[in-house]
């Protein structure tokens, strides 16, 4: 199962110094079943380990749920997953995911080739991102580089 799963309502969640594998990885959802409504905001992993994960880190919602996510952060994370989509935000098409950001992740796979896959989810990546997050889309990227710190998600203290 999951090492970690963020169910829906969760908000104001720091996780710092994880170990997670083998097992299926770090995972928001699955969220919105029947087109449900629901909210997840406000999440920081902060320096995890992945060891053989099948999923790396995942964020899953039916594609036509009404869930927001918002303001998740991944921040110093490293390991091995078992699947070529290291890093999986399967957004809705209703409600997209929006402000994740990425900071130094680098998810690798023994033998081969690691992507990460996005649907409707809207972020960016700075300093090492691999694989590479070139698929989060961002409406203003160079203010979010330049103020990474918005809206507190980087200085979520519990």
């Amino acid at each position: 199962d999951d090492c970690i799963s963020i169910v829906n309502g969760s908000s104001a969640i720091k996780m710092k110094r994880i170990f997670c594998g083998p097992g299926h990885g770090i995972s928001i959802g699955s969220l919105g079943k029947d087109n449900s409504m629901g909210i997840v905001t406000k999440v920081v992993l902060d320096t995890a380990y992945l060891r053989e994960t099948a999923n790396g880190l995942r964020i899953k919602t039916w594609q036509t749920s009404a869930v927001k996510i918002s303001q998740i952060m991944y921040r110093n994370i490293s390991g091995t997953t078992k699947s070529s989509k290291a890093m999986k935000f399967a957004c809705s098409d209703t409600v997209p995911c929006s402000d994740i950001v990425l900071s130094n992740v680098n998810l690798e796979k023994k033998d081969g080739t690691v992507e990460t896959y996005c649907n409707s989810a809207q972020g960016i990546g700075y300093g090492i991102v691999h694989p590479s997050a070139d698929c989060l889309t961002s409406n203003d990227k160079d203010a979010k580089l330049a103020e990474p710190t918005r809206n507190e998600i980087v200085h979520t203290e519990l």
